[in-house]
């Protein structure tokens, strides 16, 4: 599997126009506007530029120093609970050039999970480093020692190598 998911712009082909609803919260207007561009604009990764243009309903171009393009910018991951939720889609980023509303659970997959992955080893691992720099002798609470003595050791020793390993996604297999 060589695709990542990254398909470069078609910008001469046929896109319907894009028509915001001016009722709706901007991070409402940015998750209907990725999950549309999800069915005209597959794969694409859409530029904050692109993004802020068509949910504010302008018809000309952003320059870089727009004070909306920096609000857009900063609010665009907050569209992420609304595709899950409402759209049963994820997002995906790609840095410094824009972000995207995944197109089915295959995209998802590809496009979501190896970062999702990346984020839960570097919670597991700080998590591991936490419990077991506590010295459970020196803890004077009688709850919080009876949580560190059961559940925390217990969810420690389970998260070992073979956790992780198993947390690392599959290579692309070669035919």
């Amino acid at each position: 599997m060589a695709d990542n998911g990254v398909k470069k712009r078609n910008r001469n082909g046929p896109i319907p126009a894009y028509t915001p609803d001016m009722k709706m919260s901007l991070v409402r207007r940015i998750a209907h506007y990725l999950f549309w561009c999800a069915t005209h604009r597959p794969y694409e990764f859409i530029p904050y530029k692109d993004i802020t243009k068509a949910i504010l309903g302008f018809d000309h171009g952003i320059r870089d120093d727009n004070p909306q393009l920096k609000v857009v910018k900063g609010t665009c991951y907050r569209s992420r609970k609304i595709l899950h939720d409402e759209y049963s889609r994820g997002y995906a980023t790609l840095r410094f050039h824009g972000v995207r509303c995944t197109v089915d659970d295959n995209d998802r997959v590809i496009a979501t999970m190896p970062q999702a992955t990346i984020r839960l080893q570097g919670a597991v691992t700080n998590y591991k480093e936490q419990a077991q720099a506590i010295n459970v002798a020196n803890v004077t609470n009688p709850i919080a020692k009876k949580w560190m003595i059961g559940p925390v050791k217990q969810l420690v020793n389970t998260m070992g190598d073979q956790f992780m390993k198993q947390l690392t996604p599959p290579k692309d297999e070669e035919n």
